[in-house]
């Protein structure tokens, strides 16, 4: 739907009997003005409108099933041109309105069958189509008004008209573009799937840092700059189940509800509830059980089969997550979780959607549930066969499939909803413990992926994990200590095989020594360079370690020049970082850290004295840039990956 549509609109002219020039029969001459003889007509204009006229009084009324839809689509290229014809023959002397019947009647047809709702997982795709198609009949609605116009000056305004209907066509298809994205993707599992996101995200952003992919995922989906770092990713990864399968519009509409019930400061207190967080623990890993399994595989099982999965996970999503969540709302709002969780399920959904309509609640499918919660069902040629009360019910399958999805839809929108909020909060979820080591290992490529890792395959999780990927060994301690944020808490190691253009290199970081330790300070002050220091001890790379001896004695600098820590303290951070770093027999640091210290000894009595770095240092030459700062070596980034 590219390019340009043009109709050639015969208008006779004559000679002006004022001035001589050429004008049109019944128009104001351009040259002089004079204005036409009463009596003067354009016949060609006359045998235009008459044939519009009777186009319209006879175009009918057309109605279409969704299920037309994709046959309409494949014959639209033959429609648009046959529509082109039948505008072009009535422009160059046509009198008969047929064909212009006939092609609008097939524009119509296919218009009603694309912008009708369809149901899941068709929804998102056939709106935007819909759209465009609408955008396409105006256009040749407007195309056929010019054809009646009786001046060139109209004619020539309706049809820029037309034309930008027509550009506008073109780019509702465009909208597709993150449609086609996903499904182009090539995987067979979620891990494979999290890793051609990320790297199509990373290509979108030109090869970003994990802080400045955080950053940009966190804009793209309208978090504050002040939000925990993390959610953005975790957002994204949502995206292909909402746009492929889900109503998109819906959730757009609803979400923006759903987190601000669930923005309040009684939800710090909900975080650190064991019952809540032990609950959310278990209801969230039956969600991503849910998300991975529910249509995988659909060729080696039966219909039966598939539909006994697909309630077996309206039965979980219901009685579990949307429950549990619901539950949290209602608390927020002046219940109590506690007594909620004793409740029936249909009475907290009951109370629920009295206090938050939006959700519509009151539309989902009770008799799936039911036939659920009842193994009470059948498949055959007709569809899904449920009994609801005694009375069989048969659902086609595009509805069966449809009705599923809803439930599915409802989980997300309250899901994203929390994420959006405890992010805006800055309160960390609490992890699982129910974790599977398949969500371990797809957390894992998903960190590796959002890094630049490729080819990202973990072998082994415990005590050791064991993961090789083709990527440089710069940034390792970054990505080392991102990675261990998603390691199982018994982790004792990670041993990390690396392929790049010079080799092969082997990583390793020792996730025992690393405990406790928090990037989140400021590393210029001598706490933030220390836990600093002891993120980099526990980095190796071919047995040395993974800081330059330049970055070690920037941490040097660092300490020395903290005018908030008392000169003691400063001489007690260096002599603490000398000995962290002792172990790999640091070049250089030595030398440093003792001149450091002797001019810090000198200033005891004058604390106001503050001592130049060396110049060719590292710290030196970017002091003012914050080399080590937040934006370089934690900050908001050391929460990536909780």
């Amino acid at each position: 739907m590219t390019g340009r549509f043009e109709l050639t609109l015969a208008f006779q002219k004559t000679t002006c009997d004022r001035c001589g020039g050429d004008r049109l029969y019944s128009e104001q001459c351009t040259a002089c003005g004079r204005k036409p003889h009463f009596a003067e007509t354009q016949p060609q204009v006359q045998r235009r409108h008459r044939t519009v006229q009777l186009f319209r009084e006879q175009r009918d009324t057309v109605e279409a099933s969704w299920e037309d839809a994709e046959q309409l689509l494949r014959d639209a290229g033959t429609m648009i041109d046959t529509l082109a014809v039948a505008l072009e023959g009535v422009a160059n002397g046509g009198e008969d309105p047929a064909p212009l019947i006939e092609a609008f009647y097939d524009l119509d047809k296919t218009v009603a069958a694309w912008s009708q709702p369809h149901p899941r997982p068709r929804r998102n795709r056939a709106r935007t189509i819909g759209r465009a198609l609408e955008r396409l009949r105006d256009a040749s609605e407007t195309f056929t008004e010019a054809l009646t116009a009786p001046t060139a000056h109209l004619a020539q305004e309706l049809a820029r008209r037309g034309q930008e209907a027509f550009a506008a066509a073109s780019e509702h298809l465009g909208r597709l573009s993150e449609y086609n994205k996903y499904t182009a993707f090539d995987a067979n599992d979620a891990g494979s799937l999290i890793t051609k996101i990320m790297e199509s995200t990373r290509d979108e952003l030109h090869d970003p840092t994990l802080t400045e992919l955080d950053a940009a995922l966190r804009q793209r989906h309208r978090l504050s700059t002040t939000a925990s770092s993390g959610a953005g990713i975790e957002l994204d990864l949502y995206r292909p189940a909402i746009v492929l399968a889900l109503d998109e519009e819906r959730v757009d509409l609803v979400v923006p509800s759903v987190e601000r019930a669930f923005t309040s400061e009684l939800m710090i207190g909900m975080v650190a509830n064991a019952e809540w967080a032990e609950e959310h623990g278990r209801v969230t890993a039956l969600l991503s059980m849910a998300l991975t399994t529910a249509f995988v595989d659909l060729e080696e099982r039966s219909d039966l089969q598939t539909a006994d999965r697909l309630l077996d996970v309206v039965l979980k999503l219901k009685e579990g997550h949307v429950r549990h969540l619901l539950a949290t709302m209602l608390h927020l709002r002046g219940g109590s979780y506690a007594a909620l969780r004793k409740k029936p399920t249909g009475a907290i959904f009951k109370e629920a959607e009295s206090r938050f309509p939006e959700l519509q609640l009151g539309g989902l499918n009770r008799v799936l549930r039911n036939a659920a919660g009842h193994s009470d069902f059948n498949v055959d040629d007709s569809g899904v066969t449920v009994r609801d009360n005694g009375v069989l019910v048969t659902l086609p399958v595009s509805e069966f499939l449809n009705d599923v999805l809803v439930y599915f839809e409802l989980s997300i929108m309250l899901q994203v909803g929390i994420v959006r909020a405890c992010a805006e909060l800055d309160i960390g979820l609490p992890a699982s413990r129910h974790t599977s080591n398949s969500d371990r290992r797809t957390a894992i490529i998903a960190i590796a992926s959002a890094i630049g890792w490729k080819e990202v395959q973990v072998t082994e999780l415990l005590p050791v994990c064991r993961m090789s990927a083709r990527a440089t060994t710069t940034q390792f301690i970054h990505a080392g200590y991102a990675l261990a944020r998603v390691l199982p808490d018994d982790t004792e190691s990670l041993h990390v095989v690396l392929h790049d253009e010079d080799g092969v290199h082997q990583g390793v970081v020792d996730i025992l020594g690393m405990k406790g330790a928090d990037l989140s300070g400021n590393v210029l002050t001598v706490e933030g360079a220390l836990q600093m220091a002891r993120v980099a001890a526990s980095h190796r790379v071919d047995g040395a370690s993974a800081m330059s001896p330049q970055e070690w004695a920037a941490l040097a600098h660092a300490i020395a020049l903290d005018s908030s820590t008392s000169v003691i303290g400063r001489l007690r951070g260096l002599r603490a970082l000398r000995e962290t770093a002792a172990e790999f027999a640091m070049l250089g640091l030595e030398a440093v850290v003792g001149s450091l210290a002797t001019r810090l000894r000198g200033e005891v009595g004058t604390p106001r004295m503050v001592p130049s770095a060396p110049s060719g240092t590292a710290f030196a030459r970017e002091a003012n840039q914050r080399p080590l700062g937040a934006g370089h070596f934690g900050g908001h980034f050391g929460r990536v990956g909780h």
